[in-house]
């Protein structure tokens, strides 16, 4: 959880999101450090794992690496 995110977190979970939170890693890029979350694989896992349980999915990312989780319900209607 990142602490500059809060009210964030907090405004989701009042409308209802389930926020599960992972731990995270500072990466350094020269002089500069950014914040890594790598949920990549644990997400992809958890919704093929909960997909029968599913109605519909709404996925925002900015990262391609979610197109098969797209794809695959979609082949599958």
């Amino acid at each position: 959880m990142l602490q500059e995110n809060a009210s964030l977190y907090t405004r989701l979970q009042k409308s209802g999101y389930t926020l599960v939170f992972k731990p995270t890693l500072v990466v350094k890029d020269g002089c500069k450090q950014r914040i890594k979350g790598n949920v990549d694989a644990k997400l992809v896992l958890h919704v093929m794992i909960e997909y029968p349980q599913y109605d519909k999915a709404i996925v925002v990312s900015g990262d391609g690496d979610f197109h098969c989780l797209v794809e695959y319900p979609e082949e599958k209607n």
